[in-house]
């Protein structure tokens, strides 16, 4: 109950199935070429309520209908369970990040593992890692196969914690810098400072490393890469990062200010069980994020092959 504008027209099913007419007049290639060819006018388009009426539209019988319309309305409601279900991990992760790591001028986090305790050192990251840079490389310069590469477009297209494979690849025998189990990426510029402090571990050895991404090798006996790239996503090294962002229109972010920021860290033993923790959850994410896409990819298959 409840008032509809004068700009829309407004019908119920003469005998047919409301729902499965909404999914005709949506997904109907054929009946969508004819809405578009029967509007009117330039720069806004009109349709007329006499106009409408006159469209055809193919229907089955009416039970068929039904059975269609529950299909899609069952498949509806397992899409948005998943999507829901895909936003409380992101919002979980979001939340594990804020207790786990110490908030700006503390030095111990709000929750810990069993049998971890006492504060966090500071040191500066310029003490416990070295620094490199990828060689530039472009779009265009990809092919179908050769050597696997690693962008730093993906950074913002399709972020992952672990990189531990690309389906990117340059052709064989390029040269450039080639990756080490364990290098933590950072990109070099973007839109924003909140935008490029993030960062992501490559777990495989013989990645190329493209333009734009800063190289960051922590000393292994001192931070774990995973635990250093969560770092660089939340808290005072996270601040750091955006503080040291330079520019307007694109800001950069070079690894001579990446090396004078400074890092808090517990035991090593803690950081790897961080790191685990984090490494697992995402796992998690990103099977929630395939379900998801495999039910979008499923409902529009079959849209397309039941609606013409």
């Amino acid at each position: 109950k409840g008032i509809i504008s004068k700009f829309y027209p407004v019908f119920r099913g003469n005998g047919n199935d409301t729902f499965f007419i909404s999914l005709v007049l949506n997904n109907s290639a054929k009946v969508i070429h004819e809405i578009g060819y029967t509007c009117t006018g330039t720069s806004q388009k009109v349709l007329a309520f006499s106009d409408l009426r006159k469209i055809n539209i193919t229907v089955p019988s009416y039970e068929e209908e039904k059975a269609i319309s529950c299909y899609f309305n069952v498949l509806d409601s397992l899409i948005a369970a998943a999507e829901r279900q895909e936003t409380l991990l992101k919002r979980k992760k979001q939340a594990y990040l804020q207790l786990m790591f110490p908030r700006e001028g503390e030095t111990q986090p709000r929750l810990r593992f069993a049998g971890f305790r006492g504060e966090w050192e500071r040191r500066q990251l310029s003490e416990v890692a070295e620094f490199s840079k990828g060689q530039g490389y472009s779009k265009a310069d990809l092919c179908s196969c050769g050597t696997p590469t690693f962008l730093y477009g993906r950074m913002y297209t399709d972020y992952k914690l672990l990189i531990t494979e690309s389906d990117q690849y340059l052709p064989q025998n390029s040269d450039g810098v080639f990756s080490t189990a364990g290098d933590v990426i950072i990109p070099a510029s973007g839109e924003s400072p909140e935008e490029i402090a993030i960062a992501s571990v490559i777990g495989k050895t013989g990645i190329l490393v493209g333009g734009d991404l800063n190289i960051i090798k922590p000393e292994k006996s001192v931070l774990d890469s995973i635990f250093l790239a969560l770092s660089a996503s939340v808290g005072s090294l996270h601040n750091n990062l955006v503080s040291r962002a330079q520019g307007k229109t694109i800001v950069h972010l070079h690894n001579s200010d990446i090396a004078t920021c400074r890092i808090g860290f517990p035991s090593l033993p803690e950081q790897h069980c961080i790191g685990e923790f984090f490494t697992a959850l995402e796992s998690v994410i990103a099977a929630a994020e395939k379900r998801t896409e495999s039910l979008h990819t499923l409902k529009f298959a079959y849209l397309r092959r039941m609606f013409v």
